[in-house]
């Protein structure tokens, strides 16, 4: 299989194949090489099964605010055992009515669907929040500067492994927000004064991985982890941008080259998802360095006209990607 996935890279680096194409070929080839499992609950649309999601969905959006209206002010009159044993059972019954959920599939659970149906999504929302109601325990539990740091770390640690098991777009957003965040969360732990430039760096660093995962196929939803990483890498140069202060050069050195990326990764692999993060990098970059480095000499008149320009200027480039892909309508 190795063989054949470096096959179907290169045929769509040469354009010819999309990337839904060649992913569509691996799923059938999986297919093939395995023997296919009995239908399972990702395709089965029954008003049952909508009729259980359903269910679910209004059980843990009560349990959710349950959670909100305990954290009143008489909440905190309950001793933090007390707290911590309410929260925690919570998530414990939340995540044990997902593993009820997934154990009940027709024909076993699959980790990898291909087509998300009604229990796969189930599942993911009770994931969703029984990560939520673990974290608040965590918070509840610890204090000073190990609270974030600690309480970030228990969301992305449920939310994570709950991907690892039900691959879907909640638990993807979830783990990929939740892995920002923690490393503004353990930079703050380690030092009273974080290195802006330090945490952007290894912010930008996070969401390349992120998407080199996506590009390896080790995240199912490809494009969605495209788009994450490129946002990854924006809030990443954004800190530096901001807080980096006399390196805040540097910052606009990665807001370019995520463009720069976006663009050429575009024109090599013509999935858009690449076009529009390029674009949109471009379209910060240039007049947000523009007006910093002018001093705001240009005033909002010229910050506005950059703006316009760059804006235009990567609109007209995108279309002209666009146009040059075989696969593609302008």
């Amino acid at each position: 299989m190795d063989e054949v996935t470096a096959a179907l890279d290169r045929l769509v680096a040469a354009g010819t194949l999309t990337p839904d194409q060649a992913d569509a070929v691996r799923h059938e080839l999986g297919r093939v090489s395995r023997p296919a499992p009995p239908p399972s609950d990702d395709r089965d649309s029954s008003w049952t099964t909508v009729l259980a999601e359903v269910a679910g969905y209004v059980g843990a959006a009560f349990v959710f605010a349950a959670a909100i209206v305990l954290a009143a002010p008489r909440w905190g009159d309950l001793p933090p055992a007390t707290q911590a044993i309410t929260l925690g059972v919570s998530a414990l019954l939340l995540a044990a009515a997902a593993g009820w959920v997934a154990a009940g599939t027709p024909g076993g659970w699959t980790v990898h669907p291909g087509v998300s149906g009604p229990r796969r999504r189930l599942v993911g929302a009770l994931v969703l929040v029984a990560g939520a109601m673990a974290t608040s325990t965590t918070a509840t539990l610890t204090d000073g500067p190990r609270q974030e740091g600690l309480t970030v770390l228990t969301a992305l640690a449920v939310w994570g492994a709950g991907y690892v098991a039900c691959r879907g777009i909640l638990l993807h957003v979830a783990t990929a927000a939740a892995a920002t965040w923690a490393v503004f969360a353990v930079a703050d732990w380690s030092t009273s004064e974080p290195d802006a430039t330090l945490v952007g760096l290894l912010t930008a660093a996070l969401g390349v991985g992120w998407g080199l995962l996506a590009l390896r196929g080790l995240l199912d939803e490809r494009r969605l982890g495209l788009a994450a990483a490129g946002a990854i890498v924006f809030v990443g140069a954004e800190e530096v941008v901001v807080d980096g202060g006399a390196e805040r050069g540097l910052g606009y050195v990665l807001l370019l080259g995520l463009a720069v990326a976006g663009l050429a990764g575009y024109a090599v692999l013509r999935d858009v998802v690449l076009l529009v993060v390029g674009a949109a990098a471009l379209a910060v970059v240039v007049p947000q360095a523009v007006t910093d480095y002018s001093n705001g000499a240009l005033g909002a008149a010229g910050a506005l006209l950059f703006s316009g320009l760059t804006i235009v200027g990567a609109a007209v480039l995108g279309l002209r990607l666009r146009e040059r892909s075989p696969h593609l309508t302008p």
